[in-house]
């Protein structure tokens, strides 16, 4: 006799954007986004101050944490 296979089950994972977060993105993109332009972005500009810059990719704790001469350390 054939063995019967488990049933799987798959939920399409998809986004889904509640009303607040909608609004919030109507509201204040336009107070704190920076528009898109393929120049290279003056970031002393956008922010109205020189200071160091750290690039962040992902949403790591860790990386929150450290500043550039503790880098080694973290």
């Amino acid at each position: 006799m054939q063995e019967r296979r488990p049933i799987r089950s798959f939920v399409l994972r998809q986004g889904r954007i509640s009303n607040a977060q909608r609004r919030a993105h109507a509201d204040l993109l336009p107070v704190y986004g920076v528009a898109f332009s393929p120049a290279a972005l003056d970031l002393d500009r956008v922010f109205g101050r020189a200071a160091p810059k750290i690039l962040e990719i992902g949403r790591t704790f860790w990386a929150s944490k450290c500043t550039p001469p503790a880098w080694g350390a973290c």
